[in-house]
């Protein structure tokens, strides 16, 4: 086997026993019990020394550190792991605020702080986990969402909080046993959202109740039937989010809301109809969230639009606006600022245009300026736009000069000949 990378690294046992050579029946009769503190690596590892109180190991892993578990909550002001929290043994899929800075984490962990957990369990404010709260679900948890003293758990299981539950429950958030609120999917229940009286569910699931909804539907808490809102996806739907009356839908769909929409689209949350907010994901979308109107979409897409996207985009959901430029005027190759709003983060697939001359050279880009170098295809006064995934922007008029003048013959003279002039004093041939 050729090995296309070897690292050797030396660690520390951090508390291991190394037993090298032989030993007797009863050392192997003992049962193995790996230690939760041991460093692990991001890949294989291929072999293994022991040396003293040092083991050596070389593999194709370019990354070993502590085993810190699937789930840890980061500082927002350092970006570091929070100093106290504990360790989840298994995929964490969902996370929601509890409101009083602790987190309910679903997944398919079976083992929280060295507790037994099933899929879903309260990280109190401390780090701790919470002794009283175990709604014990028999199947994976992939949708939270908190409401006061509520918690709404979707999933693909069949039993949590002491009663039978299809894939959608209603949870007590102090006592984790199940309310009798009971909308009965008939498949998984990836995300949720709250929003006054109604719990808007996306997922893999044909029925709620005896109503039929693909994939999406609305659904009252009070009677856990679903409302007569009914985008009907003709995929999956895997992550909602809420925003100024609309909802952005991600998943495998192909058609949602009436239209054709490729694992992205905009719902309205009482028309249940498509907008014509239309990016063209290449593939799935799993993850999204929204800031200051560019929507971040992470998931299985190579494309977006007519760009590469590897993964991840930021996308606007409105057109930008064009306050103003500085320069008005100057010589191609020259650099302009734009000036104005919702440009976008950063550039990915935006660009923006000097009539139908389209910039090449792009110096900066933010959501409220860009620098560029005026296109050479550039003449005279032409309409600067910037185009996103929002629209096109208002227009703003600039000015543009060759630096190079051919000159033309005086009319009527027959024997001068045309020649080329630089020139930055004049505005016109010479």
């Amino acid at each position: 086997m050729i090995i296309a990378m070897l690292m050797v690294l030396a660690l520390a046992l951090l508390g291991i026993e190394f037993l090298a050579g032989g030993g007797t029946e009863e050392a192997y009769a003992q049962p193995a019990v790996a230690n939760a503190d041991t460093w692990v690596t991001d890949a294989a590892v291929y072999d293994i020394v022991q040396v003293g109180n040092t083991t050596y190991i070389g593999g194709m892993f370019p990354y070993v550190g502590p085993n810190i578990g699937s789930g840890v909550p980061i500082s927002k002001s350092d970006d570091g792991l929070a100093p106290s929290y504990p360790r989840v043994e298994g995929d964490v899929s969902t996370v929601a605020a509890d409101g009083s800075g602790g987190w309910y984490i679903g997944g398919r962990f079976t083992s929280v702080g060295g507790t037994a957990r099933n899929r879903i369990a309260h990280i109190l404010s401390d780090g701790s986990l919470d002794a009283a709260w175990n709604p014990d679900s028999d199947g994976n948890v992939l949708g939270i969402a908190v409401s006061g003293d509520t918690v709404y758990a979707g999933g693909n299981f069949t039993h949590i909080g002491g009663k039978d539950r299809d894939n959608i429950a209603a949870l007590d958030a102090s006592t984790g046993a199940a309310t009798a609120w009971d909308p009965d999917a008939n498949g998984r229940v990836l995300s949720m959202v709250k929003d006054g009286t109604t719990i808007y569910a996306g997922g893999l699931f044909n029925t709620i109740g005896v109503q039929s909804r693909n994939c999406i539907a609305a659904i009252d808490t009070s009677t856990s039937n679903p409302t007569t809102w009914d985008p009907d996806a003709d995929g999956s739907v895997k992550v909602l989010w809420l925003s100024d009356g609309e909802f952005y839908v991600g998943g495998a769909f192909t058609h949602i809301g009436g239209q054709d929409r490729n694992g992205l689209a905009v719902i309205g949350k009482t028309s249940g109809n498509t907008d014509a907010w239309n990016p063209d994901t290449g593939s799935t979308v799993e993850a999204l969230c929204m800031q200051d109107d560019v929507v971040c979409a992470g998931g299985q897409f190579k494309t977006m639009g007519e760009g590469t996207k590897d993964y991840y985009a930021q996308l606007g959901t409105a057109a930008p606006d064009v306050s103003g430029l500085s320069p008005y005027s100057g010589y191609v190759g020259d650099e302009v600022v734009i000036k104005g709003e919702k440009f976008g983060f950063t550039r990915e697939s935006s660009y923006v245009s000097f009539g139908s001359a389209v910039v090449s050279e792009y110096n900066f880009w933010s959501a409220d300026q860009i620098k560029v170098k005026v296109p050479v295809e550039a003449g005279g006064a032409v309409e600067v736009t910037v185009t996103t995934t929002g629209g096109i922007s208002n227009p703003v008029y600039f000015n543009a000069f060759s630096t190079w003048y051919q000159a033309r013959a005086t009319p009527g003279a027959t024997s001068t000949p045309g020649c080329w002039c630089r020139t930055r004093a004049s505005m016109m041939p010479r």
